[in-house]
């Protein structure tokens, strides 16, 4: 079960690993494998820093000014608690403070939720969950019967084991097969896959188990 999963805060950033990148790592035979010599893994992370995994510095803008009842309820939990899970999603209709408000208190009212903040300027509803008490689809719900629409949903896997660039197109090109994905993106530096899916087309766990399929395993 993912032990950690950090927030992707922008929507819609993906990409695949250059293939000039890829070529210097060759095949990844097992997880425990290293892909890379010593001097092939430097040239991979140059070419990978300035293509894939340059989107995570892009991704930290477009923070929310959420409203003081928002705020406070998203400082209630710890965003890294052990266990806990994380999802980002894309929300249409939100255009004020009190939406932001009436839709944290829809999403804080699930059991299982530990933290929720809203966005009506990002159009952005984030939450801390525990996934043993509460089903992605209860967010989706949750969300539309406060007045909203969820357009989709990111979410940011933590994923051991990756070494090189053969290692991350790896599990790119898994997640890519996956119904319901709109986008992603590897990064065997920062040891990590952003998802951007569907919410009613697949979930965490199911984008979860495809990531463990490949030979490596999420945290």
């Amino acid at each position: 079960m993912t032990k950690h999963i950090t927030w992707m805060i922008a929507l819609g950033v993906g990409a695949l690993l250059p293939v000039a990148a890829q070529a210097n790592c060759g095949t990844c035979a097992t997880k425990a494998e290293g892909c890379c010599s010593t001097a092939k893994a430097t040239v991979a992370t140059a070419a990978t820093t300035a293509g894939t995994c340059a989107a995570t510095a892009a991704t930290a803008a477009g923070t929310c000014a959420a409203t003081a009842a928002t705020a406070a309820t998203a400082a209630k939990a710890p965003a890294d608690q052990p266990g806990m899970a994380k999802v980002a999603y894309r929300v249409s209709g939100m255009s004020c403070g009190a939406c932001e408000t009436k839709l944290t208190k829809a999403l804080t009212g699930l059991k299982g939720v530990a933290q929720a903040e809203a966005c009506a300027e990002s159009k952005q509803a984030k939450l801390v969950y525990d996934p043993k008490q509460v089903k992605e689809k209860q967010f989706v719900a949750a969300i539309k019967e406060a007045g909203f629409k969820a357009e989709s949903a990111q979410l940011e896997v933590k994923v051991g084991g990756m070494s090189c660039g053969a290692c991350s197109q790896k599990v790119s090109k898994a997640l890519t097969a996956l119904e319901g994905v709109k986008e992603q993106q590897v990064c065997h530096v920062g040891k990590k896959a952003v998802v951007t899916f569907d919410p009613n087309k697949v979930n965490r766990q199911q984008i979860v188990a495809t990531i463990d399929q490949t030979g490596f395993k999420t945290e």
